[in-house]
Formats: structure tokens, C-alpha cells, sequence
């Protein structure tokens, strides 16, 4: 078994979600008022949405240390993570821009082959660096600021728009994070972490398919784990019924033990669920932990009404559960 390079690599670096929105409410009040929001939407959203004099723009911006224990393999992954803000937007990503921090002590140790990793992933996806910056500091870091434009003129997918009775859709497996961290640990396979490498190395590009359908919200899966992403797409009287045993795993996550796997970053995402939500049912088994693992280049959620069930399920898409309002509002359930 090889080293992993870092030992918090992608996003499992996250800081936890409670935390941030402290940090970045107490910086307005530090800054006297002093704070400019141009994103027209009026949301927190995967990608700021600026109004040009033509056009939308989306722009995004992500950083993560590298994940697993190749650096080429690592570096695509970045690229991927970065641009699946883009279509999670429901837009195409157009230009980017690299940003590469190398550490000090090697600072050409793997550089090269994040860089050809980045530059793999964005040219499949046709997506142009058009430039960047590198610094040395103490452990690698490596992501891309991405631009990018609606896939049909001035339509975005956003986060927000749920419906009570709405159905919940999810289009890759998850327990990228948990897989990885037992596999480093020596409690899975070699075919295990291959599995979780090759979900994060799935382009969230099939999100185009969805342009046009009747989708009412879409975002991807990333440091707050699925069901802390899907607390941020519900309103204060929304909540959602999760039917666990409906969720797409990968197979690694039915061999874990709760205990061996409970680790802090899901139970800062848990605590960040809480705050929001009531969640409902017992964190009993690895499956339902697997709800709250950070994901890196996870899957994308959508909710959308039955008509759109087609189209979803076309693209690959599985159906967990549905959003609630009214006696159950406010709570998350999980079943199964």
C-alpha cells in the first residue's frame, strides 16, 4: 500500500460549515459594512452568477490539498472538483485559471504532474488555462479559478426552488472520503480505493442534460456531505425523507464498522445539519454516516417533480427520497 500525500487530501480539508458561516459574518461586521455582493442571484450558490453587458457569467474558484497517492491522478481530480461547480450551474465551463502550491522542501517533486493532471481534466472537458500562479509553502494545494457560461442564454440551475413533494436525485455513488480514509488505515482493498478514485475522476459534465427539464434545484455533493448540501437547498419550513437503502454506495461502505469510521469531519457535518435541521433516525451504521462524508468531485443532487424522472434517470441519475413541508417541515428523516 502507498502513502497517501496528504493526509487530509481534497475535501476533507474543509473547514466545518458552522465555523464558516461565523467567520465570514463576523468579517462583514469587522469590515464596517464594507462588503460588495454583485451576485444577482442573491444566494450562496455553487458559482457567483455576474450579469455582463452581453451575458451571465459564473465564476468559481477551488482549492483542495491532493487527494490519494498519485499526483497525476490528483490533479485531475482537482480540475474536475473545481469546473463541477460550473455545471452544477447547469453551464459550461470555459477558461480557467491554475493555481499550484508546492511544498517547500520539493518544491518540483510532483509539480509537473499536477500540473499535466490539471491539464488532462481541463482538456477533455475543453475547458483553457489560461493561466496561474505558484508559490511554495508547506504542504501541496492545487485548484483552479473557473469561468464559465449558461448552457442556454441567461439560465442557471440554482440551489434553491424545492417543492414539497419534489423528489431527490443523486448521480454517483458516495463514501469517497470514509473509503479512502480506511483504505489508509489497512481496513479495505486496493479494489476498494480504486473504486472511490474512479467515482472522483467522473466529470459531473452529464449535468447538461438537465438544461432545459424541469429541474426546480441542482448543486454537487462536495465538504458537507450529501445531506448538509441538501439542508442548503431547503427553505427554514422544507425538510426531506431519505430512504437509505436507495442511496448508491460504493461497495467498501458496507464493510465498515460505524465506530471505525465515524470520523470528525462527519461529525462537524452532522453538527452542521443540526443547526438547520431536525434530523430523524438513528446514525447506526456506516451507510447512514455515509450521508454526512465530505465528497471530492462528488455527486450531483437534483430535486425535481415526477415529470422530470425520465430525464434523470436517462442520465444516470438514482432516486433517494423527497423534500417535505408542513408536519414534517424542518425535519430530516431517514428510513431504511
Amino acid at each position: 500500500m502507498q502513502k497517501a500525500i496528504c493526509e487530509f487530501g481534497g475535501c476533507m480539508a474543509k473547514e466545518d460549515g458552522n465555523n464558516l458561516n461565523h467567520m465570514l459574518n463576523r468579517a462583514k461586521e469587522l469590515a464596517g459594512g464594507a462588503y460588495v455582493n454583485e451576485n444577482i442571484l442573491g444566494i450562496v450558490d455553487d458559482c457567483a452568477t455576474i450579469r455582463t453587458d452581453s451575458d451571465l457569467l459564473l465564476a468559481t474558484t477551488d482549492l483542495n490539498h491532493p487527494i490519494g497517492h498519485d499526483p497525476f491522478v490528483a490533479g485531475r481530480i482537482a480540475a474536475l472538483h473545481a469546473i463541477s461547480d460550473v455545471y452544477a450551474m447547469g453551464a459550461k465551463p470555459n477558461f480557467a485559471i491554475a493555481q499550484l502550491i508546492l511544498g517547500r522542501d520539493a518544491p518540483t517533486e510532483h509539480g509537473e504532474q499536477y500540473m499535466a493532471g490539471l491539464y488532462s481534466a481541463c482538456n477533455e472537458e475543453r475547458v483553457a488555462i489560461v493561466g496561474g500562479h505558484t508559490i511554495l509553502s508547506g504542504e501541496p494545494i492545487i485548484g483552479l479559478s473557473v469561468i464559465g457560461y449558461p448552457a442556454k442564454s441567461n439560465i442557471v440551475l440554482n440551489k434553491k426552488g424545492c417543492v414539497e413533494g419534489d423528489m431527490i436525485w443523486i448521480s454517483k455513488p458516495i463514501g469517497t472520503a470514509m473509503v479512502l480514509q480506511a483504505y489508509y488505515n489497512s481496513l479495505l482493498s486496493d479494489t476498494d480505493y480504486t473504486e472511490a478514485i474512479d467515482v472522483m475522476l467522473t466529470s459531473n459534465k452529464v449535468a447538461l442534460n438537465l438544461v432545459g427539464a424541469e429541474i426546480h434545484a441542482l448543486t454537487d455533493v462536495t465538504g458537507f456531505g450529501l445531506l448538509g448540501h441538501l439542508t442548503e437547498m431547503l427553505t427554514e419550513e422544507q425538510g426531506a425523507e431519505i430512504l437509505v437503502k436507495n442511496v448508491p454506495y460504493l461497495s467498501g461502505i458496507s464493510k465498515l464498522p460505524p465506530l471505525q469510521v465515524r470520523t470528525r469531519f462527519i461529525n462537524n457535518n452532522i453538527s452542521y445539519l443540526k443547526k438547520a435541521k431536525k434530523l430523524k433516525g438513528d446514525l447506526d451504521s456506516a451507510h447512514k454516516l455515509a450521508l454526512f462524508d465530505p465528497q471530492t468531485n462528488g455527486a450531483l443532487m437534483a430535486v425535481a417533480p415526477d415529470s422530470a424522472s425520465e430525464v434523470l434517470s436517462e442520465s444516470g441519475f438514482v432516486c433517494i427520497g423527497k423534500i417535505t413541508e408542513g408536519g414534517q417541515g424542518n425535519e430530516i428523516h431517514l428510513f431504511g
